[in-house]
């Protein structure tokens, strides 16, 4: 049996390298380096690689013993800063197209991560994403942890800029941000385009995310489960979308107000209608940020407040799609007023 694969192996092995390195661009990130340490032909394909998903969950060794003892943060982070290295390796014969980054917020790490990807020349052109994960229990964290994750954040952004400025897409969860922290932030990912952030507060004083981006490449916002008691959307220029969860109230946190002030490019919105909150009373304010809507998905619509939203409708005359789901435990028929543009709409 052992002679039959190394026989398989070797067969494996005298392929050229463009079919081993499509080969290796299949695998997740865990097996690509198990590959390389089992096999001397596999190891400089690595360097070859032009799109790269590292994901430290693929580095953790799956145990066919379930009383095998767990890894640690630091155990996995130490896998994980050494795969990142191994894969980053400069090679003046490859462009990276793509690099997909998830990983844990853990002090003694980061700056390493964020070296390699600066040596590498991350994705110049291509897409480059961090998923940074927060090593906290989701149901006990509180405001002071949440706090020192965002100042852990912020060290990382500043020790870190040539990585962070190629940056295009950015989650981030469990962090109490500052007051100047957002504006840093955008400041410095020049090329950022998406920002994700779940259970996510502000320090400030009136606890909102305010977003003051007017030469960012910023295109979509989502948030997930806030801290935040608002959300200002001061100037965002080239904001597209917009996605708010749609919980009213959810476990880990509240249902911000959302206020829209220059967002000429926003075209597709997914929120509740408690977001808008603000906009039952001053209906009017809402035109200019929904001019150019083309889609909405309104959430937890309860039945007193069917008649309310027709002034989105006229805040947003070039609609083609409404989606609103209704909060009640009957369904009376409902006649929906439809926008001279609109080709769909679901209840």
């Amino acid at each position: 049996m052992e002679e039959r694969a190394k026989y398989d192996d070797d067969r494996l092995s005298a392929l050229p390298d463009d079919v081993l390195l499509a080969v290796l661009q299949l695998l997740d990130a865990g097996t690509a380096v198990r590959a390389g340490a089992l096999a001397r032909r596999w190891r400089h394909l690595r360097c070859l690689l032009t799109d790269l998903t590292i994901d430290v969950a693929d580095l953790v060794p799956r145990s066919p013993d379930p009383s095998s003892p767990c890894q640690t943060v630091h155990d996995m982070m130490t896998a994980y800063t050494a795969a990142t290295a191994w894969f980053l390796t400069p090679n003046k014969q490859r462009s990276i197209k793509s690099l997909r980054l998830t990983f844990y917020l853990v002090d003694s790490y980061l700056r390493s991560i964020g070296d390699a990807v600066a040596k590498s020349g991350g994705s110049a052109a291509g897409p480059l994403e961090f998923t940074i994960l927060a090593d906290v229990d989701v149901l006990t964290v509180n405001d002071a942890e949440r706090a020192m994750l965002a100042r852990r954040f912020m060290s990382f952004l500043a020790a870190c800029p040539v990585a962070f400025s190629g940056l295009t897409r950015l989650s981030l969860q469990n962090l109490c941000f500052g007051d100047s922290d957002i504006s840093d932030l955008l400041g410095t990912c020049s090329r950022l385009e998406l920002l994700s952030l779940s259970q996510c507060g502000s320090s400030s004083e009136d606890m909102l995310l305010r977003i003051d981006a007017p030469t960012s490449s910023f295109r979509t916002l989502e948030i997930r489960e806030p801290f935040f008691h608002g959300v200002e959307l001061t100037n965002v220029p080239k904001l597209e979308r917009l996605f708010c969860d749609e919980d009213v109230v959810s476990f880990h946190g509240s249902c911000p107000a959302v206020r829209f002030g220059h967002v000429p490019c926003l075209d597709d919105v997914y929120l509740s209608t408690i977001h808008l909150r603000y906009y039952y009373e001053n209906p009017r304010e809402l035109f200019p940020a929904f001019s150019n809507l083309r889609a909405i998905y309104l959430n937890n619509l309860g039945t007193h407040r069917l008649v309310g939203t027709l002034f989105i409708l006229q805040a947003a005359p070039l609609l083609n799609k409404l989606s609103i789901k209704v909060r009640l435990l009957f369904f009376p028929k409902i006649r929906v007023a439809k926008c001279k543009h609109m080709q769909a709409h679901v209840l």
